[in-house]
């Protein structure tokens, strides 16, 4: 083996293990530039925050604590809509949510096996277009009327509707075969 070819080799390797080394520095030191840069705004927004809170005549700790809290809350009740859905996606009935004006505004997937049509093109029609059956739109009449659940059974379907409670002119509709 040629002598030369070796040391040029080793040569090569150690200028590009400076350069890589050198562009890792000069990396490293950007980065954590950038980082200081970022955590000194950091504390500049959260002092204006602070006096700007103060100068309303609040604490802004208590203002902290109540938006950590009212955070919390949110998360738990993501969570609970995310458990709420589950459950109402796993009924093996179609439910759907009629808005005041009888538009669709929620439903399961069940839905569309019992409508025959894809369940996710059906957010945004109103019950006459969906149902077609004077039987159960008068049904659905009938419940936002009265505030009492309507039962009607068709040769198709039998249809249980009822007004949402806390929720005004809301109805819901279950479904099934």
């Amino acid at each position: 083996m040629n002598i030369s070819l070796i040391l040029g080799s080793l040569v090569t390797v150690s200028v590009m293990s400076f350069a890589i080394t050198g562009s890792l520095r000069v990396s490293l030191a950007t980065g954590i530039a950038a980082a200081l840069c970022s955590w000194a705004t950091v504390i500049i927004v959260t002092e204006r925050w602070r006096k700007s809170v103060a100068s309303l005549g609040r604490d802004p700790d208590d203002v902290s604590d109540a938006i950590r809290e009212n955070a919390l809350r949110s998360i738990a009740l993501e969570e609970r809509i995310v458990l709420l859905r589950a459950v109402v996606n796993s009924l093996p009935d179609g439910l759907l949510v009629l808005s005041r004006n009888g538009t669709l505004i929620e439903h399961n997937r069940a839905l569309g096996e019992v409508l025959e049509a894809p369940a996710s093109k059906l957010v945004g029609f109103t019950a006459r277009e969906l149902l077609r059956d004077d039987r159960i739109l008068a049904a659905v009449e009938s419940a936002a009327s009265t505030s009492e659940p309507v039962t009607v059974e068709t040769p198709r379907l039998s249809v249980r509707v009822a007004s949402l409670s806390g929720v005004p002119g809301a109805l819901a509709l279950i479904a099934s075969h």
